[in-house]
């Protein structure tokens, strides 16, 4: 009896030792998968901000405030195959922020998007210097939208 209880202690514990070693890290004070699972269709809600909080950030000083499946803020066209993505200061950063995000950032955010999302056909990324206390889908100061096949808009222009 006793071996058998040592055995099942020995598999009990090995067994949660592997489940959490998962692929979980902290990075840049936002927890970061190191791999996300790639996902068939932009209409998955809770997957696809499951992967869009798993990407990068631009840096330690931005949040994703939220994300949006099927508002085409780019104005493209592709209805439901959009997703918009809203950046916003980190609730710790005072005062707010005034330098642009890095376009190296969104094309390879963008890329990494489309390479996760089977049907996504263009991705937009909403950003405002400021934390935003109002509606997060009409508050931004400007946006960079990019499809799938390379087509870039930057609002306001």
């Amino acid at each position: 009896m006793k071996k058998f209880l040592l055995i099942a202690m020995t598999l009990f514990l090995l067994n949660i030792l592997t489940a959490c070693s998962g692929n979980v890290m902290i990075e840049s004070n936002h927890i970061n998968f190191t791999e996300p699972s790639p996902i068939p269709y932009v209409g998955a809600a809770h997957e696809t901000h499951a992967i869009v909080l798993a990407l990068d950030l631009p840096n330690a000083n931005w949040q994703v405030r939220a994300i949006q499946i099927g508002a085409d803020h780019g104005g493209f066209g592709y209805g439901e195959y959009n997703l918009t993505v809203f950046y916003e200061p980190h609730s710790d950063v005072q005062g707010g922020i005034t330098e642009r995000i890095s376009e190296v950032f969104f094309e390879s955010t963008a890329s990494r998007l489309f390479d996760l999302i089977g049907n996504l056909q263009a991705v937009t990324f909403s950003v405002c210097y400021q934390i935003n206390t109002g509606n997060a889908m009409n508050d931004y100061d400007y946006r960079v939208g990019i499809t799938r096949s390379g087509k870039r808009r930057t609002t306001p222009d």
